[in-house]
Parts: C-alpha cells; structure tokens; sequence
C-alpha cells in the first residue's frame, strides 16, 4: 500500500504565504513612500525666490534687502575662540552682511526681525547671536511706519559664499519667500 504524497499541497501552502507575505510587504512599503512624501511636503519650507529689490510682508511688517556682501573682517562681530582677532571669522568661514529695511514692525512681531540666510540644499544660517541680541531689540521696539535700517551679520562656510540665495521671510506655512538685494 503505498502514501498519498504531501509534498504538492505543502509547496502550494508555503507559495501561499510567501505570496502574501510579499503583498503584505508591498503595502507597507508604499504606505511609507506615502507618508514620508505628505510629512516632507507639509513641514518642509517650500523656497519661493522673490525678484532682485522686492520686498515681502509677514504680520504687517514689510522686508526689503539693500544689500548682501561678503566681508573679511566685521568689526562688531563676536569672536568664536580665544586666540581669534577681533571681527575675523573663524577658520574657513566668512562674514556675510545683509542691510536690511524693516517697515510697521511693532511689539507683535516678537522675532520677527530674525531672518535666516538660505544657501544651497535649504541650508540656512542665523544671525549671530550677539548682533541678534541687539537686532532684536532694535527691530521690536524702534521700527514702526517709517522705514529701519537693520545690519545682520552671518557666518558661512566659505564654500557657500558664493552660493547663497538671500533672506527667509517667516510664513505660517511652508511657503517661505526668499528677498535678495
């Protein structure tokens, strides 16, 4: 008497399973594609450059950017290390100054004056601290309707020197508008 041969039927289950396990992973991994391009879409800033000269408004405060430049030595600017001499930027970086003309700010715009300065892949860099310590001040409580001349100084890498895009005027989404000289 000879066995009914289970090997057919325990190959077919395993494919079964393998097939579904696939299926299973396929939905997955495109629920995760899904996903991560919503969050990057929706909380990544979006960069819109602005024409040479045009301003941009955010909370009733108007920006417009005179003038951006790359200086060796900024007098007031801060040292990053002991040794350092005054106003020099630290090794491989430079100084980039931005004049700035803020219009209608007034104690609502908290920080509203604190403008990133956009390079290449979306890399931005901030004022340095001690001029933003007093850029602050000056923007919240000395602008109102006639036009302020603000100076913001920033460190960059040397190698996006040459790279760089202009300022980031804050938005309550993540469309950021970018204002050049």
């Amino acid at each position: 008497m000879s066995m009914p041969s289970t090997t057919g039927s325990g190959h077919a289950w395993t494919s079964r399973w393998l097939l579904v396990l696939a299926i299973m992973l396929g939905l997955a991994l495109t629920y995760a594609v899904i996903w991560a391009s919503f969050v990057r879409l929706h909380t990544v800033d979006i960069h819109h450059q602005q024409p040479p000269g045009a301003s941009a408004e955010w909370d009733d405060t108007t920006f417009r950017v005179l003038s951006i430049e790359i200086q060796d030595v900024v007098p007031d600017a801060p040292t990053q290390s002991p040794d350092q001499e005054p106003g020099t930027p630290a090794p491989g970086a430079v100084w980039v100054t931005a004049a700035l003309e803020v219009t209608g700010a007034d104690e609502s715009v908290l920080g509203g004056c604190q403008l990133e300065l956009l390079g290449p892949g979306g890399r931005t860099w901030e004022p340095e601290s001690s001029i933003y310590d007093d850029f602050e001040r000056r923007c919240n409580d000395e602008t109102g309707s006639a036009p302020t001349t603000i100076m913001l100084t920033y460190l960059v890498p040397e190698v996006y020197a040459d790279q760089l895009y202009g300022l980031v005027v804050p938005a309550y989404s993540v469309h950021v508008k970018v204002i050049r000289p």
